[in-house]
């Protein structure tokens, strides 16, 4: 009986040795293992604030190295800008000369045309002064060949001329018209400026000038013809007006 009670003290004593080393080695290994996690941790947080570290070590660079490229960017920026500008002020500069220029020479234009002429010293349109119908508007009436009848109608003077004679401005102007009459044939008006103009009418086709052109005292605007149906009859002649405004004047007040 004794030895049986032994036996099983000695095994239930066997067994609680075999818990507690179980047990012993069960907080030994849960040690370990939190030494070692504990280290891996730690080493952790140093990788952590050495990558933090770098990387405000890194922004401070690059923000030492974007400051100067900006203030450099600006700079170039202001430069361009500054020089865009000096080139928009001086395009400026020239435009306002260039319309100041236009404007002068408008103006110079405009005055030559609406200033009076001097007619004090005209000259002649064709190289006779030989008068083969005269004046006749609202005046004495004079006969018409290709009518066969006295009229009180002629608005000009007809002067006597050989066939394709160069018919002359007789003062500085501008070409106002030019034109094919029903009654008077090829005509062209020329504006002298004050509302004063002079016509010259029965020329041929062909023409020196056009509408807009600038022409000269004594310069040849076309050749003397046989355009004018209602002076078909009469000699060769080139028929001449003056108006003054929208009155007609007789040409013979400017050559007296």
């Amino acid at each position: 009986m004794d030895n049986n009670k032994k036996i099983k003290r000695k095994i239930e004593m066997g067994k609680k040795e075999q818990i507690i080393s179980k047990i012993c080695i069960a907080c030994s290994t849960l040690l370990i293992v939190g030494v070692l996690f504990a280290s891996v941790l730690n080493k952790s947080n140093v990788n952590v604030a050495d990558v933090n570290k770098d990387r405000i070590s890194d922004k401070s660079v690059m923000s030492e190295e974007v400051k100067p490229k900006v203030a450099e960017n600006n700079k170039d920026t202001k430069t361009e800008t500054d020089t865009k500008n000096n080139e928009d002020k001086d395009d400026i500069t020239k435009s306002n000369n260039e319309n100041k220029t236009k404007s002068s020479s408008s103006s110079k234009a405009v005055s030559n045309v609406t200033s009076k002429p001097d007619i004090s010293n005209p000259a002649k349109p064709v190289k006779s002064g030989e008068i083969i119908m005269d004046y006749s508007y609202n005046t004495t009436p004079v006969y018409s060949k290709t009518l066969n009848e006295y009229s009180s109608t002629h608005t000009g003077i007809d002067l006597k001329a050989d066939r394709n004679e160069n018919v002359k401005c007789i003062l500085d102007g501008e070409v106002k018209r030019v034109y094919l009459d029903d009654k008077l044939g090829y005509s062209i008006v020329i504006d002298h400026g004050g509302d004063f103009y002079s016509i010259y009418s029965n020329l041929n086709k062909k023409l020196n000038v056009k509408k807009g052109d600038r022409v000269n005292k004594g310069e040849v605007i076309g050749s003397v013809g046989k355009s004018a149906a209602f002076e078909i009859a009469d000699d060769y002649h080139l028929h001449f007006e003056i108006k003054n405004g929208k009155s007609y004047v007789n040409p013979n007040t400017l050559y007296k």
